[in-house]
């Protein structure tokens, strides 16, 4: 029966920092994600705000401008 390698300290460390690191990106995307639904709710609770369906409103059209490719597509419709 062969025997398992032996991991070394400095692979084990690798592994351990390795771990941290994911763990935080984990961490961060997941605080980040519940704060956008939060702040999205937030946003849906307190009512109406019509300068933000301006602001969409005029993205949309810079972005139909930008990109005609989009504008025949929306047109095919």
């Amino acid at each position: 029966m062969p025997r398992p390698a032996s991991v070394s300290r400095a692979e084990r460390e690798l592994v351990r920092s390795d771990r941290r690191w994911f763990l935080a990106t984990v961490t961060v995307f997941a605080v980040s994600t519940a704060g956008l639904f939060a702040l999205y709710g937030i946003y849906k609770v307190t009512g109406p705000h019509p300068e933000i369906a301006v602001l969409v409103r005029r993205v949309k059209g810079w972005a139909r401008r930008i990109l005609p490719r989009w504008r025949r597509l929306i047109a095919d419709r």
